[in-house]
């Protein structure tokens, strides 16, 4: 589209819902974060801002802030006609405030397509690691059983346990609350707790497709890990979509995370090749 009228800028609310889905749509250049929740639906977040011009939606981005969670930049969509930096420079003072109220979290971002990795790195956001693909294309032996373990089916109920885990399992800037581990149980196809003597100690949440199935979360509390129970997990997750009828089981996990790499490898699970760079930014 071309424009002649200055740009206005200005904080989304929920109005603006529909608005975003439909740019979403058409937009040429978005950045959309790996999420569980509808990229719209960051328009009543309190921290997403626009871009109008002649009162079309020319630009959008969310940094939501949420308990646990770093600043995860959710969307940054920018039509063809705009530069990614004049975007960015117009909208992100109306966010930036809120962010340092906050305490001025670092800015993170999962860069997945060639464009946004270029204009990350040229807005100086710094190349911290990256999210790599693993597949398996067969099933895996039962395994030895780990004493006193259960895996039994993930509920509503869990999910404050299950989401104190995550937390006490991963580092700052993976962490989920439970809003997010909600979420991420009501879209899931299979997600199980590994129980021992009464207490839960480990869960993971997958989802699935026509042809695949995709472990999304797996985690164990610190004390546990290195005694089977991820294993006894992934083992049952794996078991249960092949018998589905899956082709492929996928996982995604980070570069630096040496022990969730061996345990995929020694379970059957190889590396895809496929790589995601993950970039930061604590000053701004």
């Amino acid at each position: 589209m071309l424009f002649t009228a200055p740009p206005q800028t200005r904080l989304a609310n929920h109005e603006d819902e529909q608005r975003l889905k439909v740019f979403l749509d058409r937009s040429w250049n978005q950045h959309i974060h790996l999420d569980w929740r509808a990229p719209e639906s960051w328009a009543k977040s309190g921290n997403c801002a626009v871009l109008e011009i002649e009162g079309c939606l020319a630009a959008v981005l969310a940094i939501p802030i949420l308990p646990i969670e770093p600043a995860w930049i959710r969307v940054f969509a920018v039509d063809y006609s705009l530069s990614l930096a004049k975007a960015w420079k117009a909208l992100f003072p109306l966010l930036r405030e809120n962010l340092q109220k906050a305490g001025s979290p670092p800015l993170c971002a999962v860069a997945l397509r060639s464009w946004s990795i270029e204009y990350f790195q040229q807005a100086r956001f710094i190349h911290i690691q990256d999210i790599v693909t693993f597949e398996l294309s067969r099933p895996v032996s039962p395994g030895r059983p780990v004493p006193g373990l259960r895996i039994l089916p993930m509920s509503i109920e869990h999910v404050e346990a299950v989401a104190a885990i995550d937390q006490a399992a991963f580092e700052s800037i993976w962490r989920n609350n439970s809003e997010s581990v909600l979420q991420a149980f009501l879209h899931s196809a299979y997600a199980t707790i590994a129980e021992c003597d009464g207490q839960i100690v480990g869960f993971q949440i997958s989802t699935e497709n026509i042809s695949s199935g995709h472990l999304a979360r797996l985690a164990v509390l610190p004390g546990c890990q290195r005694s089977g129970v991820g294993s006894a997990l992934v083992r049952d997750l794996v078991q249960q979509f092949f018998v589905r009828g899956k082709k492929v089981v996928t996982v995604n996990t980070q570069s630096t995370n040496q022990t969730s790499q061996k345990l995929y490898q020694n379970l059957g699970f190889e590396f895809t090749g496929s790589k995601y760079p993950v970039f930061i930014q604590e000053t701004y």
